[in-house]
């Protein structure tokens, strides 16, 4: 069975999306039940490009 990924911005904002969705398990990064895993990224999806670009550069 597949589920649906959701990623969220920040903690605060995966913690509704799991209040929403009810019945979820806690691990220990991330949310999961039958349907939908969620968990969240702590920087910006941006930031996090232009980081990983100036590595490479480097």
């Amino acid at each position: 069975m597949s589920k649906i990924l959701i990623i969220a911005e920040k903690p605060s904002l995966a913690k509704t999306i799991i209040k929403a969705v009810g019945g979820v398990g806690t691990f220990k990064d991330y949310y999961e039940n039958d349907k939908y895993v969620i968990t969240s990224q702590f920087r910006s999806f941006i930031r996090t490009k232009i980081y990983w670009r100036l590595q490479k550069r480097a």
